[in-house]
Formats: C-alpha cells, structure tokens, sequence
C-alpha cells in the first residue's frame, strides 16, 4: 500500500476509513457578491466559467483551476487531489483579499481547503 493513499478494496487496513474512488479538489474558493448578474450556460448545460465578475488566482500558477457564477457568488476549485502550499488572490472591483493556505492529505486523498473572500459564506 503507498503510504498516504487508501485503496477502497483495502480500507480496514486505512485505520478502518472507508474511501471513495472520487477525485477531490485540494480547493474551493467562494468570493461573495464576485457571481455574474446572472448565471450563464456552457456546454451541456452547466454553468458558464465566464460569468464571474471576480478574479482569482493561484500562485504558484496552475491550470486545474475553474470557477463560475453561482446565485451572485464565483465559485472556484481545482488542484485535484494536489497537495502543497499556495498563495490565492481574489480581486473584486477596486478590492483586494489574498491568503495563505496550506493544502494536506490524509489517508484517503487530499484535505479540501475553503476560502471565503469579501464576506461571509
């Protein structure tokens, strides 16, 4: 077994955690009050990453980063299942929040981190 990882097959031997198959994001990104005015659609149906009036970004810089309009919020995530230290940035208008977060995993993959910028979430 590698160490950090679960395979579900196996999980008694996890310290008795069951793990899913599923990805998870290293982190999720609200910025309150940073959604488009209304929500637009991209393909199949979901929801278009064009609509946020916020930016956000991720040193150091990564491509598994996507975030779109959600009931007037951007909501961003990514960095699946990607541990590491990182420096995100939200700008919103003339503002501007940053943090420092630190991105760990456990038995069963990564610990997803969750920021709120500019309020409360």
């Amino acid at each position: 077994m590698f160490a950090g990882f679960c395979i579900p097959a196996v999980a008694m031997a996890c310290n008795s955690t069951a793990c899913d198959t599923a990805l998870s994001a290293g982190i999720r990104v609200t910025v309150v009050g940073g959604g488009g005015a209304s929500p637009g659609v991209g393909a199949a149906g979901a929801p278009s990453a064009e609509t946020c009036t916020a930016t956000v970004e991720i040193e150091p810089s990564t491509s598994d980063f996507e975030c779109y309009s959600y009931e007037g919020d951007c909501i961003c995530a990514g960095l699946q299942e990607t541990t590491g230290s990182y420096t995100v940035t939200a700008t919103l208008g003339d503002e501007v929040e940053t943090a420092e977060v630190k991105i760990e995993e456990d038995e069963c993959g990564v610990i997803t981190e969750e920021l709120c910028f500019f309020g409360a979430c």
